[in-house]
């Protein structure tokens, strides 16, 4: 399991800001980029919310606009254990923000990072709709860093505390990091500009061992999120003429949360001649596949890292009341010791997304 996987985690619900779909509410996502800081109980108005540790990039929660009491808290202790705030912040309607612990209580770096993104978007003329990718730098002492989106340099000496925006303007595109003037490659990674989808790609870490962690956020439901990869080389039309022929689109795309572990089109190729038509005419059978490659809660890569590292694997029970068994094998994280992981955590409004390259079997 890679770096990566095991630093991007989501916990649990803000409570505050719960899910609504509505113009006038306020989006909202916290990361947790301060590595000499221990899991820190978020406090809102008051009360722990969720808590977090080192690496967490979590989903846009939605919640009314106003202004709100926040404070980072070391886990398990009183507010007046606070490492940052209490502080009141002010959201307004139709706005996505993202909270971000950077720096490190070492160096005195450590500090809150408010960032407006329909501000940055509106700075650098890109329409919230399109594809876009959030940069942030929170490592202090850090060198700065240059960003290329298939070899041309978008964004040049990146440094610590400072953000920006910038538009996808292809389909899949390579994403590279480097030291500012350097052609080293610290990340090197392909990602998916797909429409209404937020990429999160932020410098974490120490001055002397840093690394660039990537989340992905769109206000897209399911169902919309995956017609949107229609046509891409990784896409999902099979699934979700399964999902409409079991009639289940309604649920994929308004019920939640679940995690759906999702195969692509390549995936249903590779069955035997005959054998999706056969499901395909068997709306009780496709339900029970279905429902076989649903877990009906948030479970994210970094959710089964500690059990997974500890005991070898991971049970989770799914929506059709089978289980599912995550283990590892030569570094490929397997479903069932068969189905590979292919790519973890797209966040959507009414869940997660892991890509896997086989189908599922009850």
């Amino acid at each position: 399991m890679t770096k990566r996987i095991a630093l991007i985690l989501l916990f649990a619900v803000w409570g505050v800001l719960t899910v609504r779909a509505q113009d006038s509410s306020v989006r909202v996502r916290f990361a947790h980029l301060s590595p000499d800081v221990e899991p820190l109980d978020i406090w809102v108005n008051g009360a722990v919310a969720f808590s977090a540790q080192f690496g967490t990039i979590t989903r846009y929660f939605e919640g009314g606009a106003g202004t709100y009491q926040l404070a980072a808290v070391p886990s398990g202790q009183d507010i007046s254990a606070a490492v940052l705030g209490p502080a009141d912040v002010s959201f307004e309607a139709g706005r996505s923000y993202t909270l971000a612990a950077v720096g490190q209580r070492a160096d005195l770096s450590l500090s809150p990072l408010v960032i407006d993104e329909n501000l940055l978007l509106e700075t650098y003329n890109i329409d919230p709709a399109s594809s876009w990718v959030l940069l942030l730098h929170a490592v202090s002492g850090a060198p700065a860093v240059d960003v290329y989106f298939n070899d041309t340099l978008v964004v040049s000496g990146l440094g610590f505390g400072a953000s920006l925006v910038a538009e996808a303007t292809e389909a899949s595109f390579q994403l590279r990091v480097t030291a500012a003037g350097q052609s080293g490659d610290i990340l090197n990674q392909t990602l998916l500009g797909l429409p209404n989808n937020t990429q999160f790609v932020t410098v974490a870490g120490t001055a002397d061992d840093f690394s660039v962690i990537v989340g992905s956020n769109s206000p897209l439901n399911a169902v919309d999120f995956l017609r949107g990869l229609s046509g891409q080389p990784t896409s999902f039309d099979t699934l979700l003429a399964a999902v409409d022929a079991a009639g289940l689109t309604d649920a994929l795309a308004n019920q939640g949360p679940f995690t759906l572990f999702a195969p692509p089109d390549s995936a249903f190729a590779a069955l035997p001649a005959g054998t999706l038509e056969a499901a395909l005419a068997d709306p009780t059978l496709l339900t029970n596949i279905l429902g076989y490659h649903v877990v009906p809660d948030y479970v994210t890569s970094a959710d089964v890292v500690d059990e997974l590292l500890t005991t070898g694997s991971v049970t989770l029970s799914t929506a059709q009341g089978g289980a599912l068994t995550i283990s590892s094998s030569d570094g490929r994280v397997l479903i069932n010791g068969t189905a590979q992981i292919l790519a973890t955590d797209y966040y959507v409004r009414n869940g997660v997304i892991h890509v896997i390259d086989s189908l599922l079997v009850p």
